[in-house]
């Protein structure tokens, strides 16, 4: 699918030098590039679920969801969007707005890598449900791309997506019914053959941190921290740190997070480093899935409406998401804190390596809030 567009540029805010009086967190030096753009002459209120990434000289950020109108434990109806925008960089790290386009559907919540060809988007979910569509967004020069690839075998959202040259890897995810372990792979210079599957991941999960390791030590998918929904609506939140070794084709645990995380973000260096950008812990979350199970089997409408109360209290007051910064060395098998992230930590976004810089644009900073703020860091040397 081409579309043409009239490429436009349009200043961002002047950076923003985040401070905080935890030195630790200094040593990335994290800066304040960019905002999604306004949306009906208004500021955005940001989004969380979209696609993020990098093709050639744009970063793009596909899609989304927020709250417009009033928060879910209001009343409030998540709103889903077909919105591509593409920034370029300018020589002092800002960002430029640099083009739009539109999805052939609304979406979030979406399998996404980049990756040479373009930034895959794979499964996610709309109004109407889950899907099992997956394609390539690219941006070149003064026109836009999207090249459908084959379905997944089933539809998934809040799957794990990673690349490595050209093959992409769909790990886990949620269905309509239940959590997957499945794992997938298609071959871009290939797409003729399809998802071929590979073996499960020892649990099923979704909410993961992924990313491909091409060390001497380790080549293969690390999969970190995660969740999964049991039957009596309870989540697991996982510490686990499954690796994939791509030459003997199985899965081995490795070193466990410190605690358990879901719908954090995270990028692998050259040196073999991992770095985890927040996540959430799960309290409040399990706080709030205790009162709905206990909802379901409760009668008396006095007891519902107490139970109800309760829930909105929690998610009115959620206190926001871990700020923390873990290291894994994926040669010593082990862990560190690098320092705590100087700003709202987002969730259900992505992390991605841009010029030896992290990008992290938009996500969710506590339950049912968004942020449009796109935030960025050198690379540690070290």
């Amino acid at each position: 699918m081409r579309r043409s567009f009239l490429l436009f540029i349009l200043s961002m805010p002047i950076m923003l030098q985040v401070s905080s009086q935890d030195q630790s967190s200094q040593f990335l030096n994290w800066k304040k590039v960019g905002e999604f753009p306004t949306r009906n002459a208004s500021p955005s209120i940001g989004l969380a679920g979209q696609s993020a990434g990098v093709y050639g000289a744009h970063m793009i950020v596909a899609g989304g969801t927020n709250f417009p109108d009033k928060l879910p434990w209001e009343g409030g109806k998540k709103v889903y969007y077909d919105d591509v925008f593409l920034f370029s960089k300018q020589p002092n790290g800002m960002l430029n707005l640099a083009g739009t386009y539109k999805l052939p559907m609304k979406l979030g919540y979406a399998a996404t890598a980049s990756t040479e060809k373009g930034l895959v988007v794979a499964g996610g979910e709309n109004e109407t449900g889950i899907l099992a569509q997956a394609m390539i967004l690219q941006a070149v020069k003064d026109y836009d791309e999207i090249t459908f690839l084959p379905d997944l075998p089933l539809r998934l959202t809040n799957a794990t997506a990673v690349a490595y040259k050209s093959s992409v890897y769909v790990i886990g995810g949620e269905t309509t019914h239940q959590v997957s372990d499945k794992v997938f792979v298609l071959d871009l210079d290939n797409t003729n053959i399809g998802w071929k599957s590979l073996p499960s991941i020892p649990r099923p999960i979704s909410h993961a941190v992924g990313t491909f390791v091409d060390q001497k030590h380790a080549k293969g998918i690390y999969i970190f921290g995660g969740r999964s929904k049991q039957a009596n609506g309870i989540s697991d939140f996982y510490a686990s740190n499954y690796y994939f070794d791509l030459e003997q084709q199985k899965w081995i645990e490795k070193k466990a997070l410190p605690c358990g995380l879901s719908a954090g973000t995270g990028v692998a260096t050259n040196a073999g480093k991992v770095f985890l950008f927040g996540g959430d812990k799960g309290e409040t979350f399990h706080q709030v899935e205790m009162i709905i199970a206990e909802k379901t089997r409760e009668t008396n409408p006095a007891m519902i409406e107490n139970l109800d109360k309760k829930r909105i209290t929690l998610q009115s007051n959620h206190p926001g998401f871990s700020n923390e910064i873990l290291c894994y060395d994926t040669k010593l098998d082990s862990w560190t804190v690098e320092g705590r992230l100087p700003f709202p930590t987002p969730v259900t976004t992505h992390a991605f390596l841009w010029d030896n810089r992290i990008f992290i644009p938009g996500g969710e900073i506590r339950a049912g809030v968004r942020t449009p703020d796109i935030f960025s860091a050198e690379l540690p040397k070290k």
